[in-house]
């Protein structure tokens, strides 16, 4: 039970270092986004695997950045990640997410992480969608063929 509880603790080290889920985001409801995957980004260490997606929202298209778990939590989860992974650039998926309170600062932060952490940086697009306060915290991804996935913390 001990060891359980410790690997929860770690898996949300990262939640926790910038604030509580429920601080950044309204945990009261899921939202769905259906979109296509821009860029998928995955940071070493303790950072959030990221996806860059294109949503359409009221008639327009818009990026957002869903983040969700860090690699290993994820890849514990069953996800294939890199050039073989369920999710790449192009593919359509659909992607269960709390979305951020109003003056919420988690995208500016995440942005700025990644920025540090990343040896080439993030593209210019995932950079003005953070900045813009576009991100999302990821729960779970539906893959084209049914197969639904945990993406980050349920609640």
């Amino acid at each position: 039970m001990k060891i359980v509880t410790l690997i929860a603790v770690l898996s949300l080290a990262p939640l926790l270092a910038q604030g509580t889920l429920s601080e950044h985001y309204d945990i009261s409801k899921r939202v769905s986004f259906a979109g296509t995957i821009d860029a998928v980004i995955m940071p070493p260490g303790e950072l959030p695997v990221c996806f860059l997606m294109t949503v359409q929202n009221s008639g327009k298209s818009e990026q957002w950045v869903v983040a969700g778990d860090v690699i290993r939590v994820l890849m514990k989860a069953g996800w294939r990640l890199g050039p073989a992974g369920q999710v790449k650039p192009g593919i359509s998926t659909s992607v269960s997410v709390f979305l951020p309170k109003p003056q919420s600062t988690a995208a500016q932060t995440l942005g700025t992480k990644l920025r540090e952490t990343m040896p080439t940086g993030i593209s210019g697009v995932a950079d003005a969608t953070l900045k813009a306060g576009r991100l999302a915290q990821g729960v779970e991804v539906k893959l084209a063929d049914g197969q639904t996935l945990p993406f980050g913390p349920p609640k």
